[in-house]
């Protein structure tokens, strides 16, 4: 018998099946599953494809549910207590939640609002922000120079109630609201993270957006 002969037969068939086998093998391996955070996918999306109400944050579904402004009593800088709803009883509002007078996102924000605050009392709105701390309107008054109302929750309900805790802190997220002068809230953006804030153009928008008179 050839032995040698038939062993590099073998080995030549053998070399044969592998070939037309590994490729079939290979058809049927589970393709890789997108592995990339939600944050990160959410980014590859449109911004209206990633929040409906406002490009960008985060949009829990507890929040995103909810349509009407929740009815909640804040504190002036006073210690007084104040309806928010008072904000939007004859006109839509712009309800900002901030983390404190000490966050430099915060501050920004707030020159920000301030610059843009002419631009939105001639769409008929008012401008309101609530944080956590009692002692943070006046603090944040004389840090920002902000003109418009600003108010404390320091037992943090009305932050819960906006589903904008930040529970870790026990302070806001940064977060924006518009409200109707029925107290639909027409526009939500809720922060990602400290510094994540929204497009003031998209804020105003908004307001565009809704009926004079």
């Amino acid at each position: 018998m050839n032995f040698k002969g038939d062993f590099m037969t073998g080995i030549r068939r053998a070399a044969v099946v592998a070939v037309f086998t590994l490729p079939a093998l290979a058809g049927c391996t589970k393709p890789a599953e997108n592995t990339a955070p939600p944050h990160a996918q959410e980014a590859a999306m449109s911004p209206s494809e990633a929040s409906p109400q406002g490009s960008g944050g985060d949009s829990s579904d507890s929040a995103a549910a909810m349509a009407m402004a929740p009815a909640v009593t804040v504190v002036d800088a006073a210690g007084q207590p104040v309806e928010l709803a008072q904000a939007w009883a004859q006109g839509p509002a712009v309800v900002v939640f901030y983390r404190g007078h000490w966050c430099g996102f915060c501050r920004k924000q707030f020159g920000e609002l301030q610059a843009r605050l002419p631009e939105i009392q001639s769409l008929g709105a008012n401008l309101v922000a609530v944080s956590a701390a009692a002692d943070d309107p006046a603090k944040m008054k004389e840090k920002s120079g902000a003109s418009f109302p600003l108010y404390a929750d320091p037992e943090l309900a009305a932050i819960k109630a906006w589903h904008v805790l930040d529970a870790d802190n026990e302070i806001s997220k940064p977060a924006t609201f518009v409200i109707d002068r029925e107290g639909t809230i027409v526009y939500r953006y809720v922060g990602a993270d400290k510094g994540d804030r929204p497009v003031l153009d998209e804020v105003v928008a908004a307001l565009n957006e809704l009926p004079r008179g």
